[in-house]
């Protein structure tokens, strides 16, 4: 079902303030994001959410982490100029 047509940022599905585990049929939770007066949920959450735990966050890690390198390898060079 369709209610509303809207978008989400990656930040704002990453953020954990938006991220709600409902309980549905035979005690099991699934994953739904909440944003203002939309919720996304069912077999539209459940792919959302693994596509962004397995995709997109180890990406994002891997992209501050090597963030992080380059500026403390700066960091180290400038310090030993």
């Amino acid at each position: 079902e369709i209610d509303d047509v809207f978008s989400m940022t990656i930040e704002e599905l990453l953020n954990p303030a938006n991220i709600v585990h409902e309980n549905v049929r035979l005690g099991t939770n699934m994953p739904a994001f909440v944003s203002g007066r939309h919720r996304v949920w069912g077999l539209t959450a459940f792919i959302l959410h693994h596509f962004l735990m397995e995709v997109m966050l180890p990406s994002i890690l891997t992209f501050r982490i090597n963030a992080e390198a380059r500026e403390n390898n700066a960091a180290a060079a400038a310090a030993a100029a």
